[in-house]
């Protein structure tokens, strides 16, 4: 007798095994269909209010598993045409929905993101990717950059140092230093030590160097403050805009501006070089300021910026001139599609080959996007 029962046991199990497995193939797969993938891969070779509409008709037709990834799509178009409240809408109304599989989701929580940073949430973006955890360097990155705009440098590194293996020790150790520098002009002056000294650990950077001559800026230690400001300044001027304020107002209080005309005479850096002249014309001097700027033409005429911060002190004929000429060089049409920028018109963009794509790039942005930073503004790395 107990050998039916074990029989009808062995029987019932594999049952059961077997209506799991048909349950399974016949239940709906996370994630869109082939089709759908194949339909929005098809739109999306289209320009992007074109390809927005289709969409939006597509999503309609579609069963509802689908329409989170055909909305995903629709939501980066918005981005790509700066339309950052209308992807946050559309976006934050699929978050939620039980369709969202794993892959899909996190591609959400990123780009919801980045829209937060983009448009100055900072504390709204901190929150959100709070609420939604998800495993990514790029998910890191953004809850760092949070932490970092909201005044919480501890949990910034903390999450920086999560990701190390994307970020090169050069850019860790430059990342300590703009904190550092950020904290300091907060007031916050033990903690910005306390950075430099976590950011040494790493190595040194001209950054971090600028970084300590901050903090003894604001220390009031002016003469060690120019020290290492001037000294990261020798081996490193692209960040100059950066700390000229400290730098400036150091060199002036201590009583040794001819040394800061000096050094902003000498340097490599077109900005500086700019910023001697205008001095140089508030003292009086200007015809030896219009003397520098014709000997130095080469470096300060080389873009259309630099000319017009010139224009405003000399405004001359011959530097409107050297505009005009620069502006007739400058691209003035853009691929709808692909980006690419031309000062000719071509019925076939060069670079994607599709046609009647190319379109006047606008001079003026939308009410809307005015609300928003500019997306270069993050400088956010490209994280995979």
């Amino acid at each position: 007798m107990s050998w039916i029962v074990i029989l009808l046991a062995l029987v019932l199990i594999a049952l059961f095994f077997l209506f799991g497995y048909v349950r399974g193939t016949l239940e709906m797969k996370p994630g869109p269909s082939d089709e759908t993938v194949r339909k929005v891969e098809e739109i999306l070779r289209r320009p992007g209010k074109v390809a927005i509409e289709e969409l939006k008709r597509l999503v309609k037709t579609i069963r509802i598993e689908d329409k989170p990834f055909v909305y995903y799509n629709i939501a980066l178009l918005y981005m790509e045409s700066g339309q950052y409240r209308r992807a946050l809408r559309l976006l934050r109304s699929i978050i939620v929905s039980p369709y969202i599989h794993g892959e899909l989701k996190e591609r959400l929580v990123i780009l919801i993101g980045e829209i937060y940073l983009k448009m100055g949430r900072y504390t709204d973006a901190l929150e959100f990717l709070i609420e939604h955890p998800v495993e990514s360097d790029r998910y890191y990155y953004l809850l760092a950059k949070s932490y970092e705009h909201v005044g919480h440098y501890s949990s910034a590194l903390r999450n920086y140092a999560r990701i190390m293996s994307s970020i090169e020790r050069e850019q860790f150790v430059n990342i300590h230093a703009r904190m550092a520098i950020e904290a300091a002009r907060r007031g916050a002056l033990k903690e910005a030590q306390e950075i430099i000294i976590r950011g040494s650990k790493y190595g040194e950077t001209p950054l971090l160097e600028a970084a300590k001559g901050i903090l003894a800026y604001y220390e009031e230690d002016l003469e060690r403050s120019i020290e290492f400001m001037s000294s990261a300044l020798g081996k490193d001027w692209s960040f100059y805009v950066y700390i000229r304020d400290e730098l400036r107002d150091a060199y002036y209080n201590s009583g040794r501006y001819d040394d800061l005309l000096e050094i902003l005479r000498d340097s490599s850096n077109a900005i500086a070089k700019v910023d001697y002249i205008r001095i140089l014309v508030n003292m009086g001097e200007r015809d030896r300021a219009h003397q520098f700027m014709m000997e130095n033409a080469e470096l300060l005429f080389s873009s259309a910026g630099l000319i017009a911060r010139l224009y405003r002190i000399f405004p001359e004929k011959e530097l409107v001139e050297r505009l005009v000429e620069m502006a007739l060089k400058s691209p003035i049409y853009r691929c709808e599609v692909c980006g690419y920028e031309t000062d000719t018109y071509k019925v076939e963009c060069p670079s994607c080959f599709r046609v009647a794509t190319l379109r006047l790039k606008q001079s003026s942005a939308s009410q809307e996007n005015r609300e928003t930073i500019d997306a270069t503004a993050l400088e956010l790395p490209d994280i995979q």
